[in-house]
């Protein structure tokens, strides 16, 4: 889905890209790019219509954008260690990153190995107090500062080494994976003029902890609606997965909330206007 009008309903959805746009085009375009691309894409006829609409676009890993890193990827390269880190036992691993996320990834890592390696390009981390006390003093994990990998080389589809410059000075070091911790970014560059995001431009929901979450329950209950957790600031727009949750990012959660998201749906359509 490439545009929406959540303006009124049934909400008009596009799937399309106006002519001469290219997918990689659209999804490289800047703020300002895609703006004009969104305008001239709604002035054509919407391919779908919806009386409600769930949204579950999802979240892309920040990647660093050095040579390897797709070669590898799946193969050495990962942005989940508490997915892949079984698959690292006694190996020579490495953890690009931070924040919260590399510190836990760093921590989960440091279950299998005792070759942990936090490489981060500032000297101190941005984590929580708590989560750096809790690496700084593991003995399996050690912390690169000021660094930054440079390049990702392997062979036979294996990692093998990464470039990485420490203090301006460059070389190479024998590795067998790369986890990439650096952040996510939520899919919701279209939505940004429709309902309300985040300031990491996430889908606010009744449902989330958050100051705009409350307060967008608090509307509901004053209008005296029910207020359906997974809907959005939209009334009849729901959201669910990744595009929501900028903490856990594990599948079973994205479920579990889109199953809570389409409950949601089918009560509060019964209760629509026939």
């Amino acid at each position: 889905m490439y545009a929406v009008d959540l303006s009124q309903r049934p909400f008009k959805l596009w799937t399309h890209l106006p002519a001469g746009i290219t997918h990689e085009e659209y999804k490289s375009a800047a703020a300002a790019e895609l703006k004009e691309i969104l305008t001239k894409l709604r002035q054509e006829t919407a391919d779908y219509q919806a009386q409600a609409l769930l949204l579950a676009t999802g979240a892309a890993s920040i990647m660093l954008g050095v040579p390897g890193e797709k070669d590898f990827f799946g193969h050495g390269v990962s942005v989940c260690a508490v997915c892949d880190a079984a698959f690292y036992k006694d190996k020579t691993v490495y953890v690009v990153g931070g924040g919260d996320s590399a510190m836990e990834d760093a921590t989960a890592l440091s279950k299998f190995t005792d070759k942990v390696t936090i490489v981060h390009r500032r000297e101190s981390f941005k984590a929580s107090k708590i989560m750096q006390d809790r690496v700084l003093a593991n003995p399996h994990i050690k912390v690169l500062w000021n660094s930054q990998i440079t390049a990702i080389l392997g062979e036979e589809q294996k990692v093998k080494k990464i470039k990485i410059e420490i203090e301006g000075k460059s070389q190479e070091l024998p590795a067998d994976g790369v986890f990439l911790a650096i952040g996510h970014r939520p899919n919701t560059a279209f939505l940004a003029e429709e309902l309300l995001l985040d300031e990491h431009g996430y889908i606010v929901t009744r449902g989330q902890v958050s100051a705009a979450s409350l307060a967008l329950t608090k509307e509901s209950q004053a209008a005296g609606l029910t207020p359906y957790l997974t809907m959005t600031s939209v009334e009849g727009v729901f959201a669910a997965g990744d595009v929501t949750d900028p903490r856990y990012k594990q599948a079973i959660v994205s479920a579990g909330m889109g199953a809570a998201a389409a409950l949601d749906i089918e009560k509060w359509l019964e209760k629509q206007p026939k």
